[in-house]
């Protein structure tokens, strides 16, 4: 996947600016599920941000690649 692939997949976003808060801290996460619930999947290329995903029950993933996402969705 391009990263304009990638982009065209994500679905819901919280900002930082709109909540005074910045992953990893728990707020934007339960921002997040206030109003999308909880993401199917989550990506992340910080491993902290991960940690709090997963601290939530979320199904979340260290990102790397594209190519590892191809791998994934296979």
């Amino acid at each position: 996947l391009s990263r304009t692939e990638l982009a065209g997949l994500v679905r819901g976003a919280i900002f930082s600016f709109d909540v005074s808060s910045m992953k990893p801290d728990p707020v934007i996460y339960e921002e997040f599920e206030k109003q999308y619930g909880i993401p199917g999947f989550y990506f992340d290329d910080n491993k902290d941000n991960i940690a709090a995903g997963k601290a939530r029950g979320w199904n979340a993933i260290l990102f790397h690649s594209s190519d590892q996402l191809d791998q994934l969705l296979q």
